[in-house]
């Protein structure tokens, strides 16, 4: 079972290089993995630094970027099972695709599996506070995506992938998942 990593970003130098080291060290046994890397328009060196990990890179093709255009671009790009989005700004942790695929193997009803997300720096400032309490998140069933998921291609390419709005693509595409 393959798995395509899709990561998106936009003027992400100063992240992209520690996520894009932590989704091609993180373990996945199940077959191949791809990862793509898709640009909103970088006005910095954020292709540069995806080149030089060996990704597959593409710009983002449409002129109005978003997190939900770069989403949908990357995963029409592969061709996998499964397909793992990831923000420039998240670091994976190195067990996480073993993980959320032997929970999809197990369970052939899911349709998606989402991490809980943690904060690296919450005490920096209010907002990266407000984050962490809002990523603090139970385990088990729940009702909503973010924009980390690990999701089945069949699923997401059924609900339409991600809707191309302003925001609130991530809840929008967990109803259409539901």
């Amino acid at each position: 079972m393959n798995l395509d990593v899709v990561v998106i970003g936009r003027n992400s130098h100063k992240h992209l290089a520690d996520c894009l080291e932590s989704v091609l060290s993180a373990h996945w046994s199940h077959g191949e993995k791809k990862v793509f890397y898709i640009d909103g328009h970088s006005s910095d060196n954020s292709m540069e630094i995806a080149e030089s990990h060996g990704v597959i890179t593409q710009g983002l093709k449409v002129k109005k970027a978003s997190a939900a255009a770069g989403r949908n671009q990357g995963g029409k790009a592969g061709d996998a099972e499964f397909i793992q989005f990831v923000d420039s700004d998240v670091i994976l942790h190195q067990d996480w695709l073993e993980v959320a695929g032997r929970a999809m193997f197990d369970n052939p009803e899911l349709v998606a599996v989402r991490g809980s997300l943690k904060e690296r720096y919450p005490r920096r400032n209010l907002f990266h506070f407000a984050a962490s309490l809002e990523w603090d998140e139970k385990v088990g069933p729940c009702e909503g995506i973010g924009g980390s998921v690990m999701v089945r291609r069949s699923a997401w390419e059924y609900a339409g992938g991600y809707p191309v709005i302003s925001s609130g693509e991530d809840p929008e595409l967990g109803r259409r998942l539901l």
